[in-house]
């Protein structure tokens, strides 16, 4: 009889044993929140800004002209953007050429259509 009381009360501390570990109850885990980062705001402002940018290499034209006259002449007067690196518009003026010989030229010819 000793022996199956003590049999008995080992199975009943068993049994609540394993009921004590497989239904203790589980704690909800908790994830931890993130601090939230303090910023500072401005408010952004469209504007113009100009970019250094320092490089080595060669610039070469889009497009490259050959000039020459059509009449000689001495020079009065050359445009302030013909020289190298100039931009020039369609229709505008480069030279100049003094027109004296060819005024000339003209009243010679109208002074021979006259005595003719």
């Amino acid at each position: 009889m000793k022996k199956l009381l003590a049999l008995l009360i080992l199975v009943a501390a068993a049994t609540i044993t394993a009921a004590l570990i497989f239904l203790k109850p589980t704690a909800p885990e908790v994830t931890p929140q993130r601090p939230v980062p303090t910023v500072e705001i401005i408010l952004v402002q469209p504007q113009s800004i100009q970019l250094m940018v320092r490089s080595q290499g060669t610039v070469m034209p889009r497009t490259e002209t050959a000039l020459s006259v059509e009449v000689s002449g001495r020079i009065l007067e050359i445009a302030d953007n013909f020289r190298a690196g100039g931009h020039i518009e369609a229709d505008e003026v480069l030279l100049r050429i003094d027109p004296a010989d060819y005024q000339a030229a003209v009243a010679t010819r109208i002074a021979d259509l006259a005595s003719a």
